[in-house]
């Protein structure tokens, strides 16, 4: 601490190098590693390697990030202020427990092998976490479209320790000063980056240790120093996962021009989220495999990843954010992930011209209307293709939810008597789609009235696909000239073909 002041004295915009503090205020690298080099480097094993490069820093036999006590100074590493003992106070330290993981990477910071999720004092500041937010009024598009805003990530304006009437938790229980004292706003996150902007800047995320390899190397952030922590990552996944851990370089696969650092943060942010719990309080040892629920939701999600990742111009970085968006979307939802990103697939695939954030938003919202009316999500994929070619003739993507509220609403309002579906939601958008193929000059209202006669005929007659009901009035239309439906299709037309399906069957 008391180098880090003084390489702050030398700091001027002539600086080359340097890194963010917690308070965003600056520490001049060069500076840095000149005054730390010149006064004897802490070394507490004694064994020439000094602890900023030692993977064993008290000589105990056990690696750093899996010693309770890290430094061998007889103090626990939940407990300690600077848990590796490299000079640097936990709450200003870019690797903590100092296992050469960044601890933007690291699923255990303070190295007291409770993964960060369930640590209530994670980067080791002495501050408990600032608890999640509830009770947001959020839907499940404004969870899409701002997770932050709904409670469900790092807002600075309203995760405010101060503000939000979480007294009681951690020292300092029953005053509200004390309380605000002893907690830290989640957006005070010692693994995110400080810097904006072009990579080639050193920002906080990086150690003193890559800085050396950087200056040795003469190369730049941030490809300079990520191999060994790559392998160190991977050796993480290797620990946690029960078989087949999955290896950092297979998301290369779908995105060879992803960087390591990319690579590494869309496992991180996935791992990070799937050990997160409700209460922090919970144990969950780091040296044990992941339960098979958090297992199985982490390659939920690094498959989802990789399928949104292998769309024409869709990067690495822009799959794991919808992945991530998809993700707290459901929570508001009965659909599943995997139905989020297969019926984003499929818009993708109906306007190819669109973002995929716009494609995943249509995706929320498709999914919510069908949830809503109690359709089977599993059934939304299949139905997107025929609904989006309806909107298409009626007009464009911009009427695709209309179209689609026709489709489900339509749908939703013939029921068995064991509240199950008469028509399949897929036959009555093909219908759907046929009928706008139909009519010279389809609108929405014309196409909703067509489609509500066909299935009223579809249904008195007790048949159950509404598509050949449509194929059979085309059939009969293309034969009698006296009988038009370029214009819509009324009751009786609907019933005369319904009719003629029925006198067919067995």
């Amino acid at each position: 601490a008391d180098a880090a002041n003084a390489a702050d004295e030398q700091l001027t915009d002539d600086c080359p190098r340097y890194v963010y503090r917690v308070d965003g205020s600056r520490i001049c690298i060069d500076a840095l590693i000149a005054i730390l080099f010149a006064d004897a480097p802490r070394d507490n094993d004694g064994d020439g390697i000094p602890n900023m490069n030692d993977d064993d820093i008290d000589g105990d036999g056990i690696p750093n990030g899996f010693d309770l006590d890290v430094d061998g100074d007889g103090l626990p590493n939940s407990e300690d202020d600077d848990v590796d003992d490299d000079g640097v106070a936990n709450e200003d330290d870019v690797d903590i427990d100092g296992d050469f993981l960044r601890n933007r990477w690291d699923p255990d910071m303070d190295g007291d092998l409770l993964y960060n999720g369930r640590d209530p004092d994670a980067d080791g500041d002495g501050k408990l976490k600032f608890p999640e937010l509830d009770g947001a009024d959020c839907g499940p598009v404004d969870l899409f479209n701002d997770p932050e805003a709904c409670g469900e990530g790092c807002n600075s304006d309203t995760n405010d320790a101060g503000s939000a009437g979480t007294a009681g938790q951690g020292p300092g229980d029953g005053d509200d000063s004390n309380a605000a004292d002893a907690m830290e706003d989640e957006c005070d996150d010692k693994g995110k980056k400080k810097v904006d902007g072009d990579p080639s800047e050193t920002g906080q995320n990086l150690t003193l240790y890559d800085l050396l390899i950087m200056r040795r190397n003469e190369e730049t952030y941030p490809d300079a120093a990520t191999s060994w922590e790559a392998d160190g990552f991977g050796d993480e996944l290797d620990s946690l996962f029960l078989d087949d851990p999955p290896s950092p370089d297979e998301l290369r696969d779908v995105d060879p021009d992803a960087t390591t650092e990319e690579i590494l943060d869309a496992d991180m942010m996935t791992l990070d989220a799937v050990t997160d719990v409700e209460n922090p309080q919970d144990t969950g040892i780091l040296t044990g495999v992941l339960p098979e629920a958090a297992e199985a939701e982490f390659r939920e999600r690094r498959a989802s990843i990789r399928m949104l990742a292998e769309l024409p111009d869709v990067d690495l970085g822009s799959a794991v954010d919808v992945t991530g968006r998809f993700s707290a979307a459901v929570r508001d939802l009965s659909a599943a992930l995997g139905d989020l990103v297969e019926t984003a697939l499929a818009i993708d695939a109906s306007f190819p011209e669109t973002e995929i954030m716009s494609d995943g938003k249509m995706a929320v919202s498709l999914v919510e209307i069908a949830d809503v009316a109690d359709i089977p999500i599993m059934d939304v994929p299949q139905a997107i293709g025929p609904t989006a070619r309806s909107a298409n003739k009626i007009g464009n993507e911009e009427v695709m939810e209309s179209v689609w509220r026709i489709v489900v609403d339509q749908v939703s309002a013939y029921r068995n008597e064991d509240d199950s579906l008469a028509f399949s939601l897929v036959r009555v958008a093909q219908a759907t789609e046929r009928i706008a193929g139909l009519l010279d000059e389809p609108t929405i209202e014309s196409v909703n009235e067509s489609l509500a006669h066909i299935l009223e005929a579809t249904d008195a007659f007790e048949l159950t696909d509404p598509l050949a009901v449509v194929e059979r009035l085309e059939s009969l239309s293309a034969a009698d000239p006296n009988l038009s439906i370029s214009d819509g299709i009324d009751a009786g037309e609907a019933s005369l073909a319904a009719d003629d399906v029925r006198a067919d069957a067995p």
